[in-house]
């Protein structure tokens, strides 16, 4: 994107960029190389001035990286586009973790562009899963095997469930072992 900004000559970062995130895949170098690939993604849309990511981690196939229902992920861009390209007032950015803090044996999750399957870990880095309570623009997550939460991660696969949307259906933006602060 910088070299692109640089040939086009845009010193002002007018020059809108809008990723889109791979889907879930079966096939990878490991457990955790397309959910940190995916991650990879994320941190480059919020980084960039002007950048956008449209959220996948709730589509793919097992065996495919090009999944066949292209509606879906071309519904997103639109509203991607429309949002921040066409300062259209439409909800097109997925709801993103703002927020990851500790308080006892409770993980509490904020996120920004409101709107699953969670994890939580121990300062072991053993993660184990955890009920998780939606209400507003917070998520709180408790495992019984888990008594001090230190991490916690959100579709943190190659290829599984992410059942976290926003409230226009958007899917979150999945994360992987960010760390908890104490409250």
């Amino acid at each position: 994107m910088r070299r692109w900004r640089a040939d086009w000559q845009d010193a002002d970062a007018k020059l809108p960029f809008l990723l889109v995130q791979l889907p879930m895949y079966a096939t990878g170098a490991g457990g955790a190389s397309w959910p940190t690939l995916r991650a990879a993604q994320a941190a480059v849309a919020n980084r960039e001035p002007n950048a956008g990511l449209v959220v996948l981690a709730d589509l793919g196939e097992a065996d495919n990286i090009h999944p066949v229902d292209k509606a879906p992920a071309g519904q997103r861009l639109a509203l991607l586009a429309l949002d921040t390209v066409y300062g259209r007032s439409v909800a097109g950015r997925s709801p993103r973790l703002a927020e990851a803090t500790v308080q006892g044996d409770t993980a509490l999750l904020r996120f920004a562009r409101t709107a699953g399957r969670l994890k939580l870990a121990g300062a072991d880095g053993c993660f184990a899963p955890a009920q998780a309570l939606a209400a507003g623009d917070t998520v709180t997550l408790h495992s019984p095997e888990v008594a001090r939460p230190a991490f916690v991660r959100y579709a943190w696969y190659n290829f599984g469930p992410a059942r976290l949307y926003g409230g226009t259906g958007l899917p979150a933006v999945p994360f992987g072992t960010t760390p908890l602060t104490s409250v």
